[in-house]
């Protein structure tokens, strides 16, 4: 594989304790791979709000997916897009093997929308990876967001 690009994505909340609510935070961490090596990497953390974590974790996988599709629409040309998330939910939602209670079926939706059509332009690969692997590791996201 020439050029590939790799996004680790990840979500969560935290409980405030001055109000008693979750607040959520995602993250994405990108590498270029071009011949086997890295020549680029990029990361960007997002705060959302009032959130729970698996809205959260979607919204880190929607982000990677609108990423990719914007690196495709500017022109770059990759083998392969892989993506890693280490929400098992997410993935095996997108992926239709788990089913979607109502509020989770709207996000999967939108992010099988986006999957669509970034597939009509490169070939994308999924995958479930442990927090332990994950390079967008939300505790380091929450740590950044908590000073904004």
């Amino acid at each position: 594989m020439d050029k590939a690009l790799s996004i680790y994505c990840d979500g969560g909340c935290h409980l405030r304790k001055s109000d008693g609510n979750y607040e959520g935070y995602c993250g994405i961490y990108v590498e270029l791979y071009e011949k086997s090596v890295t020549s680029y990497y990029n990361s960007m953390s997002f705060y959302l709000g009032k959130d729970t974590n698996n809205e959260a974790e979607y919204a880190a996988f929607i982000n990677a997916v609108k990423y990719a599709i914007d690196m495709c629409d500017s022109g770059m040309w990759f083998d392969a897009i892989f993506i890693f998330c280490d929400s098992e939910i997410v993935v095996q939602q997108v992926n239709g093997i788990y089913d979607a209670i109502p509020r989770m079926a709207i996000l999967r939706d939108l992010a099988n929308n986006l999957l669509e059509i970034l597939r009509s332009k490169v070939k994308v690969v999924i995958t479930h990876i442990s927090g332990e692997e994950n390079k967008a590791h939300c505790k380091d996201w929450i740590k950044l967001c908590k000073g904004r």
